[in-house]
């Protein structure tokens, strides 16, 4: 899940809200499993940019599978076999990256 961090809002507030959102279920986010960047240089009249990115480990503790927010960018959620993840496309490369620090998970 890629999530957008509000003004003011603390990484791990935005994991609570946006798991929230876009999955309905409640959770206890735990530490750190990896970091990473992109960037990209200045082009034209775009300024350049580097997108800071996260996965946080995270346990369920309610809810039930099914976005809640209203209007916004998730249509639906569902559960994927890990194994599966590779095949999926098009996929976000920072999918790549938390399945990267999963034990047991595919390479």
């Amino acid at each position: 899940m890629i999530i957008g961090v509000e003004f003011d809002e603390s990484i791990r507030a935005a994991v609570v809200r946006e798991v929230w959102e876009e999955t309905g279920y409640r959770v206890d986010v735990g530490q750190v499993l990896a970091e990473h960047h992109v960037t990209a240089p200045r082009t034209g009249d775009r300024r350049p940019w580097r997108s800071q990115r996260f996965v946080l480990a995270a346990t369920i503790t309610g809810g039930e599978l099914g976005t809640t927010e209203v209007g916004g960018t998730t249509d639906f959620a569902r559960w994927v076999p890990i194994a599966e993840v590779p095949r999926l496309e098009p996929r976000a490369d920072i999918v790549d990256v938390a399945v990267s620090v999963l034990p047991g998970a595919p390479g």
